[in-house]
């Protein structure tokens, strides 16, 4: 019975983190999307001073703020850009990842085997649900 009791602790003591985690993570989720707005219109502030005055950087006791290029690519049209991927062999565009939802089903559907190169890794691990 003991053991039984010890289980039991565990499992609560269990739930109780977890339950702490999602709160503080929630609360955290919060502040920093209201840390990240408010920085970005600092940030919109500091690019219309730089554009206003011509210059690239400001220095500063508290820091220095600078533009700096970047960007981004969006994939517009899927079937499209991989068609032209694979015909002109510009496999180095790609990431190296397989959907593991669509691997999975595939193996569903072939008898639990998978393409050439890839490999299952089945795990276990304990899950805890509230009772």
């Amino acid at each position: 019975m003991a053991e039984k009791k010890e289980v039991e602790q565990l499992v609560a003591a269990f739930v109780a983190c977890r339950d702490s985690l999602n709160g503080h993570r929630k609360e955290f989720k919060k502040v920093e999307a209201e840390h990240k707005e408010d920085m970005e219109s600092l940030a919109s502030a500091l690019m219309d001073h730089a554009n206003e005055l011509g210059v690239d950087s400001f220095k500063t006791p508290s820091g220095t703020a600078f533009k700096k290029e970047g960007f981004r690519i969006v994939v517009r049209e899927w079937d499209a850009a991989l068609d032209y991927i694979i015909e002109h062999d510009l496999k180095h565009l790609l990431n190296k990842s397989v959907s593991k939802t669509a691997a999975k089903e595939f193996m569903d559907e072939n008898k639990n085997q998978l393409p050439p190169g890839l490999k299952f890794e089945g795990m276990v691990e304990i899950q805890v649900r509230r009772k």
